[in-house]
């Protein structure tokens, strides 16, 4: 079944050790209303896909593959592509 948690106020998790979130089967979706959304960390950050992985602001973005990558700008009108 599912499961909501409301809370109104601040909510924070301290822990000491690893923390991580695992989904089976599904997407995982953050989503901030209104405010900023960050990810700080003292070493290095890594994002990793099998597939693809697309940064966008407004309409330009990055998007990167394992053979490509691929920046756009302005609905496509300022385009870069680098491949292998």
């Amino acid at each position: 079944g599912d499961y909501v948690e409301q809370i109104t106020g601040n909510k924070y998790s301290m822990v000491t050790g690893e923390y991580g979130v695992y989904v089976i089967d599904g997407n995982l979706d953050v989503e901030v209303g209104s405010g900023k959304a960050r990810l700080k960390a003292a070493s290095d950050i890594l994002i990793d896909s099998d597939t693809k992985i697309t940064l966008k602001v407004g309409t330009s973005s990055i998007v990167i593959t394992s053979d490509s990558i691929t920046i756009m700008a302005k609905d496509g009108q300022g385009r870069i592509d680098i491949n292998k």
